[in-house]
């Protein structure tokens, strides 16, 4: 006589659409999951080929309840510089045991992310008071201004010689004679030596 086994349906927890960008303040990792039996998220990271690897800090909580596929993120700061980097995705379960999700590698140079940019507006459209954000590889002189729809320049915002680094420049909405300009699209533009670089923004009161 056969003996009857009892059915053991195995879930394999799971994460979908895992990816990383080098950032200039990092490594930007990215997922998403719908798993219901995961508690939290952990990252772990190595230089690509070393053996061990390193849990970092700050676990991702996981939202629980329903079976919508929820999007998470994780901001590793602490990334060293200058060469491929080793990530998995390390899912713990509410009885504390950890299920390896997915790995990847991604090469991060936050020096060769650092050129010259003016990078996008948010939230768009904006409000007075919003910042520009624009990157510099070294010192060197800008000019970052607004102008109207009409090619006007409104407000100046940047002018000669700024550090190395990212910078973010807020605009009061007001023009060079301090009067609130009326909502509407406007133009920011970066010029620093060769560079230029123009981005369509719209404001809102």
């Amino acid at each position: 006589m056969l003996a009857t086994l009892p059915w053991v349906i195995l879930t394999p927890v799971s994460a979908s659409d895992l990816g990383a960008e080098s950032t200039l303040d990092g490594v930007r990792l990215h997922w998403s999951s719908r798993e219901l039996l995961i508690d939290r998220f952990w990252v772990e990271r190595r230089l690509a080929g070393g053996l061990e690897w390193t849990r970092l800090q700050d676990p991702v909580a996981a939202v629980r309840g329903g079976s919508l596929l929820r999007a998470y993120e994780y901001f590793d700061r602490s990334a060293p510089p200058g060469g491929p980097l080793e990530y998995r995705l390390v899912g713990q379960l509410a009885d504390h045991r950890e299920e390896i999700l997915g790995t990847l590698t991604v090469q991060h140079d936050a020096l060769a992310a650092l050129g010259v940019r003016l990078f996008p507006v948010r939230p768009q459209p904006f409000r007075a008071g919003s910042s520009f954000e624009f990157a510099l590889p070294a010192s060197r002189d800008v000019d970052l201004e607004v102008f109207d729809s009409a090619g006007r320049r409104v407000a100046v915002l940047a002018q000669g010689a700024w550090p190395a680094g990212r910078h973010a420049v807020a605009w009061s909405g007001l023009d060079f004679a301090n009067r609130r300009v009326p909502a509407g699209v406007y133009f920011v533009r970066l010029v620093s030596a060769a560079y230029r670089e123009t981005r369509r923004v719209v404001l809102v009161r």
